[in-house]
């Protein structure tokens, strides 16, 4: 299976060259260069920006053994010129699984990747449907899902940033669906009674 890129132009009062200046408009356009090669192989679910203090790379996760040359199982990093792993990746029974979330967040000890899907291991650790990886190790976020998360976004309820959870899971006897992770404990946010498939921060005025 190919990756694909689409390439972004800019337009504005920028600086340039008068050759620049003269040269053709950039066209919008998909290209079929594989972001890596050979690609990934399998699906991609979600993919987020995140700097791990070597430089800004694009994070994919889904359902995939191997990720360019790398053994990139379910999260693989892309910064610009190939694909590497995250630790030992994330597995269910040692095995690539289904990651259908990542967001950055910040829990009061630096930015960080969390991560949320059927796993059962993140880099050979115990962490049930989600883990924090730091930049060079994974680890469980909390006591974990009884089930499968599916998104996280953050989002300032005006008590501070706070990472918020969706899916179809149970933690403990009060949180069912839904979830709010504060950086130390998760909290109730109310109870979904069908899993949360998707998750976006809105202001409606």
């Amino acid at each position: 299976m190919k990756s694909r890129v689409i390439t972004i132009c800019v337009v504005g009062a920028v600086a340039a060259t008068p050759a620049a200046l003269n040269a053709q408009p950039c066209q919008p356009a998909w290209t079929t260069n594989p972001i890596g090669t050979p690609g990934i192989d399998g699906v991609i679910n979600d993919m987020v920006v995140w700097d791990d203090g070597s430089g800004p790379a694009l994070y994919a996760s889904g359902s995939f053994p191997t990720a360019g040359n790398a053994n990139a199982v379910s999260v693989a990093k892309w910064d610009g010129l190939q694909w590497t792993e995250l630790g030992t990746g994330l597995t269910r029974g040692g095995r690539a699984t289904r990651v259908p979330g990542l967001a950055v967040y910040d829990d009061g000890s630096g930015e960080a990747l969390y991560a949320t899907g059927g796993f059962d291991e993140a880099g050979g650790v115990p962490a049930r449907g989600v883990a924090k990886w730091d930049g060079s190790a994974w680890s469980a976020v909390g006591v974990g899902l009884t089930g499968q998360g599916f998104k996280m976004t953050t989002y300032d309820d005006g008590q501070g940033e706070h990472l918020y959870l969706g899916g179809s899971f149970t933690i403990g006897s009060t949180m069912i669906n839904l979830a709010r992770w504060d950086g130390t404990n998760w909290r109730s946010i109310g109870t979904a009674d069908a899993s949360v498939n998707t998750l976006v921060v809105h202001d409606d005025g």
